[in-house]
């Protein structure tokens, strides 16, 4: 068998499916920062980069280009974020593999928006390799938000809401999302959600995820 040298990673600009072997040639297009320590949100051209991170991740994917790599730092975010494009948003895990650094990169929706990732780019079969992805974070308390199905409206997604696009979710810790699913419970609550506590996925069908923790409260 002879492997066939050059670029595996899906995000790279250089990306060729036929590679069997990752050469280290990988090109991207850009890296961006996010930390929640700063002092304010940075809005000059100066700012998304190391020296000047922003402060929040959601405005750091607005800023993005799709294909671009957001590196956020461990702290804990209050966000609702919507995704628009293919962007990839990763804590350090994926730099150092240390667990700790999953569990210290929290994205929390505080039960106050909708959920806390939604993702509203569109995508098809022939797009696999420019799905968004989120890699290594703790996602919790996200509330899910409304959306039609079979003519019904419903409440799901709480940690995730993909709509017409198959996100990449690898090596998160999903925790306490969506609340409880059935009315006349002790703990249900008017928020809680109808399908889909952790993630729900509408029009693309099945999506890709490895080694995810859920962790439900209820």
């Amino acid at each position: 068998f002879d492997h066939i040298f050059g670029c595996d990673d899906e995000f790279a600009t250089n990306y060729d499916s036929s590679v069997t072997y990752n050469d280290g040639s990988c090109e991207y297009n850009s890296y961006l920062y996010v930390d929640s320590s700063v002092q304010g949100e940075c809005i000059s051209d100066n700012c998304g980069n190391l020296d000047n991170p922003y402060q929040t991740i959601a405005y750091a994917v607005e800023q993005a280009q799709s294909g671009d790599i957001i590196n956020v730092v461990p702290g804990v975010y209050y966000e609702n974020i919507i995704v628009n494009k293919p962007v990839r948003i990763t804590s350090n895990y994926i730099y150092t593999l240390d667990e700790n650094d999953i569990s210290n990169t929290i994205i929390d929706g505080n039960y106050i928006g909708g959920s806390v990732f939604e993702f509203t780019y569109t995508s098809d079969d022939d797009s696999r390799n420019v799905e968004a992805e989120i890699i290594g974070f703790t996602i919790q308390n996200g509330k899910g938000s409304d959306v039609v199905l079979n003519d019904t409206v419903i409440r799901g997604g709480g940690g995730v809401l993909a709509l017409g696009n198959k996100p990449k979710l690898n090596h998160n810790i999903f925790k306490d999302n969506g609340k409880c699913l059935f009315e006349g419970q002790e703990d249900y609550e008017d928020y809680s959600v109808d399908v889909g506590g952790v993630a729900l996925y509408i029009g693309q069908g099945n999506f890709d995820s490895r080694d995810n923790i859920i962790d439900l409260k209820y």
